[in-house]
């Protein structure tokens, strides 16, 4: 799952966007998808970010993302049905659609390193910064080995499958055991290399590309504060024509 919503390099206009941009839109669009109660406002929002997926050619990416969750979001379908109605379950299960497309837009077509410039341009302190940058990139490390490590056991005849529950429990420390060891190993290299680099040598830290808007990044975020506010004038104030209106059972 993590390594479906890992960042996807492309020549693309989206690619191309300020990460400021990007998390504008993405912000903008979960806050509006989850004021809004009508549903076709609702789809009209998944609609437009699947469009800028197709255009930024992630759009297999986004949607193997959303198979990934499809255990969740059957769940959520089933309890919403359950307590509420069949209505409020469809409007639910948009709304999750919505920000799950959203938030893996955003992590395909942004680096890593351009999300710690933004931290950093927020004038956040930079052991904040350096935290989140270490588990935002070894996170899917520390996932891939352990598969590895998994792998590993299984195939030296260590069944993870069978026995009683202690068992399976006692089994998993076999894994849990050389991922803790890895991990450790892989923290003192790291601490290693960032104090022979001269971490904390200098309060400002310098950039090899500096964070710079275009124009297309402020038309960009007009469009997604027009889009926003359109959406908040028809849910609350206007509403929609009853011809524009998706009717949803009870």
């Amino acid at each position: 799952m993590l390594q479906a919503l890992e960042y996807k390099a492309r020549e693309s206009r989206i690619h191309d966007l300020d990460p400021r941009t990007k998390i504008c839109f993405s912000a903008t669009i979960t806050f509006s998808s989850i004021i809004s109660k009508n549903l076709t406002l609702l789809i009209v929002l998944q609609v437009v970010s699947l469009v800028l997926a197709w255009y930024a050619g992630v759009l297999k990416a986004i949607l193997k993302s959303i198979k990934n969750f499809i255990y969740f979001l059957v769940l959520i379908a089933v309890i919403n049905i359950m307590l509420f109605s069949l209505g409020f379950s469809l409007i639910m299960l948009i709304k999750f659609l919505v920000i799950i497309s959203v938030f893996s837009l955003f992590l395909m077509v942004t680096p890593s390193d351009q999300i710690l410039q933004v931290m950093e341009w927020m004038k956040l302190p930079v052991e904040i910064v350096i935290g989140f940058s270490i588990a935002f990139r070894y996170v899917s490390i520390m996932v891939r080995e352990a598969k590895l490590i998994l792998d590993a056991q299984m195939a030296r005849g260590l069944d993870f499958q069978k026995g009683s529950i202690i068992k399976k429990i006692k089994g998993y420390v076999y894994l849990l055991i050389p991922l803790v060891v890895l991990s450790t190993r892989r923290a003192v290299r790291i601490a290693e290399s960032m104090e022979a680099r001269g971490f904390g040598a200098r309060k400002k830290r310098t950039q090899l590309y500096e964070l710079k808007m275009r124009k297309r990044d402020y038309m960009i975020i007009a469009l997604v504060c027009l889009l926003s506010s359109l959406i908040f004038l028809l849910e609350f104030s206007f509403g929609l024509p009853s011809w524009m209106t998706i009717n949803v059972p009870p």
